[in-house]
């Protein structure tokens, strides 16, 4: 039986929506390939940090409850000599939803899976830099790290677990940290908390918490609460 006249009507715009969906979805797809946004969002990150950051696997990405783009086996080096500063296992970084609309890649929140800082490497590159207060992204939903560790030549710092919340420039920062501390013969725990005067390596700092020295026969706790002014010179 032919169709009437509302009847082929109501097919062209079946098959207008049609088209329209798959172009919609094809779009979203490009927008959303993990590769394509994870380069991306890395390349803009590094030339505003002026650093080299890449990664090994494959990059995925999750939707809720915002755009996350699960990245493995991360690497933050110093553009100069490649010197390794920064590695994470994974990271999760978020984005918000207008980035999978063309808007300009901004980072939300950062969360990092076994990260490994190496302090002198860091701070080369920092030594290296303009001599104008090095200033952190504004991360919105803040940072979170699970079981990092920070290595110097007369220390180092494992088991790290940071939870911050925001980070913005302007405000302070305060942050929920536990750690183990290793130096010589010396090893402590601690588990307290860390607030910035200001984001960024150079800010007056205070640290209030407790901990334990852990020495034999058994551990001697103690408590904390401490305040380190940063000076230029």
């Amino acid at each position: 039986m032919a169709l009437g006249q509302r009847g082929r009507r109501w097919l062209r715009l079946l098959l207008v929506a049609g088209v329209l969906l798959a172009i919609g979805a094809w779009w979203i797809d490009r927008q959303l390939e993990p590769q394509r946004l994870t380069a991306t969002v890395l390349k803009k990150a590094g030339d505003a940090l002026k650093l080299d950051l890449r990664y090994t696997g494959e990059a995925d990405y999750a939707l809720k409850p915002e755009p996350r783009l699960l990245i493995p086996n991360l690497e933050v080096r110093d553009p100069r000599d490649q010197s390794l500063i920064l590695s994470a296992r994974r990271a999760e970084v978020s984005l918000p939803w207008d980035t999978l609309t063309g808007g300009e890649p901004v980072i939300t929140r950062i969360e990092l899976d076994a990260p490994v800082l190496d302090l002198p490497a860091l701070l080369r590159w920092q030594a290296s830099r303009p001599k104008t207060p090095f200033k952190l992204p504004t991360l919105t939903k803040g940072i979170e790290v699970v079981d990092g560790t920070i290595r110097d030549t007369a220390f180092m710092l494992t088991k790290l677990a940071l939870d911050l919340p925001r980070l913005q420039a302007g405000e302070p920062a305060e942050a929920g940290v536990s750690m183990r501390l290793a130096s010589g013969n010396l090893q402590m725990d601690f588990q307290g908390k860390l607030t910035a005067a200001t984001p960024g390596l150079q800010s007056a700092f205070t640290l209030d918490g407790s901990g334990a020295l852990l020495q034999k026969p058994q551990p001697l706790p103690f408590k904390i609460a401490m305040r380190v002014n940063y000076r230029s010179d």
